[in-house]
C-alpha cells in the first residue's frame, strides 16, 4: 500500500538577482517527494541548485514559482517572515563549526530548539536537561559535553553536536545538506551510520544533500541527478548507481574517487573520454542544459528542452538521445563499490 509523500514539491522555481536588472534561475520545475521513514538524495556538482532547493524548504529562500508540501499541508514559499516555523523540519548543516554558536555551551545549543517548542506548544520547559543529555549519549558524546564549548571538540563531534540540536525536537524530516563532506573519511562513515542508526530508530526521513554520488549511493533509497537547476535523472539509487542513464548521471559516477589505483586510472580516462571541446551553453528554456559538456549531443539537444521520460517503476530521464546510448558494458563505466562504504548503511 503506497503511502502519502510526507514532503511534496512540485514545479519549485528559484530566481536570484542577475546582472542588469536580469534573473538567474537557480531551481527550474524541480518536483520531489520524500515518504514517511525514506531518504532521497540529491546529488550534483556545485552550482546545481541542491541547496537553494534545501533552503526553499526551509523557508530561508523565498520562491519564484511552485508549492511546496508537508504532511498535505502547503507552506507559503514567497512569504517567509510570516511562514511559521515548524519543528518536524529540521537542518544538519555542512560546515559544524559556522553552525554553532561559539560562545554557547553545547548544552545550550542542543537545548535551544527544544526549549522553543515546548514554550510555544505548553507553556513551559519542562526537563530540559535530561532529554538534552539523553540525546548527547545518543549521538555518542560524553557525559560532559553539555558543559563544554563547541571549540573543545573535534570536526567529527561538532557534527554529532549538531545532529543532537536536529534530532532533539524528534523531527518528521531532517535535511542534511552536505553534512560530511567536510569530514575525513573514517569521520564520515561514523557520520552515516549514526544518522542511518537514529533514522532506524526514529524512523524519521532524510532529504540528504550531496556532491559525492558514492555516498548518495550507500545512504539513499531513491536519487534525484540535478545539473543547472534541473533534474537530470531519477530513480532507486541501485538503478541510478549500477545503470545510470543520462551521459551527465554518468560522469558523476566517473567522477567518484575508489581506493584501487588500476580502477582510479580506469576512471580518470573515462572521464577524460567524455571531455568534449569547448562549446557555448544554449539558454536553459532552448535546450538541455548539459548539450555543451555531452559528448552524444546532437542538434536537437541545443534546440529543445528534453522532459523527464519514464524509464522504469518509479524512474525517469531528461535525455532526448535516451535509448540510443550505448550501455554501462560497452562504455566501460565501472561499478564496484565505493569508497565510502559504511558497514550498516543502506
Amino acid at each position: 500500500m503506497k503511502t502519502d509523500p510526507l514532503l511534496q514539491v512540485e514545479r519549485l522555481c528559484v530566481d536570484y538577482p542577475g546582472r542588469r536588472r536580469q534573473r538567474f534561475r537557480a531551481v527550474d520545475s524541480v518536483d520531489l517527494t520524500v515518504a514517511p521513514g525514506e531518504t532521497l538524495g540529491v546529488v550534483g556538482e556545485s552550482g546545481s541548485g541542491k541547496s537553494t532547493i534545501a533552503k526553499a524548504i526551509l523557508g530561508i529562500a523565498p520562491v519564484t514559482a511552485g508549492t511546496v508540501r508537508f504532511e498535505g499541508s502547503e507552506l507559503d514559499p514567497r512569504r517567509v517572515r510570516r511562514r511559521k516555523p515548524i519543528t518536524d523540519i529540521q537542518v544538519v548543516f555542512q560546515d559544524p563549526v559556522s553552525s554553532l554558536d561559539p560562545t554557547k555551551t553545547v548544552g545550550y545549543t542542543v537545548a535551544e530548539p527544544l526549549v522553543a517548542r515546548l514554550r510555544r506548544e505548553r507553556g513551559g520547559t519542562g526537563d530540559v536537561r535530561r532529554q538534552v543529555a539523553e540525546m548527547l549519549d545518543r549521538v555518542g558524546l560524553p557525559e560532559n559535553a553539555a558543559s563544554r564549548y563547541p571549540a573543545q571538540f573535534s570536526g567529527g563531534q561538532r557534527q554529532r553536536i549538531a545532529i543532537a540540536r536536529a534530532f532533539i525536537v524528534r523531527p518528521r524530516l531532517v535535511v542534511c545538506d552536505e553534512a560530511v563532506s567536510a569530514l575525513d573519511l573514517s569521520v564520515q562513515a561514523q557520520i552515516l551510520n549514526l544518522l542511518t542508526d537514529v533514522q532506524r530508530e526514529l524512523g524519521v526521513s532524510y532529504l540528504f544533500i550531496s556532491h559525492d554520488l558514492s555516498v548518495i549511493e550507500h545512504v539513499s533509497d531513491r536519487v534525484l541527478v540535478l545539473y543547472r537547476g534541473r533534474v537530470m535523472e531519477t530513480g532507486s539509487a541501485a538503478s541510478v548507481v549500477q545503470s545510470p542513464q543520462h551521459p551527465y548521471t554518468r560522469v558523476l559516477l566517473a567522477a567518484a574517487p575508489v581506493h584501487d589505483p588500476l580502477r582510479q586510472r580506469q576512471r580518470r580516462e573515462l572521464r577524460a573520454s567524455y571531455r568534449t571541446e569547448p562549446r557555448r551553453a544554449a539558454p536553459l528554456g532552448d535546450s538541455c542544459p548539459f548539450a555543451h559538456r555531452c559528448r552524444f549531443a546532437v542538434d536537437r539537444c541545443f534546440q529543445e528542452r528534453p522532459v523527464l521520460q519514464p524509464t522504469g517503476v518509479d524512474s525517469a530521464v531528461a535525455c532526448h538521445r535516451y535509448g540510443e546510448l550505448p550501455s554501462d558494458a560497452e562504455d566501460d563505466i565501472p561499478r564496484e563499490s565505493r569508497s565510502t562504504t559504511t558497514e550498516g548503511s543502506k
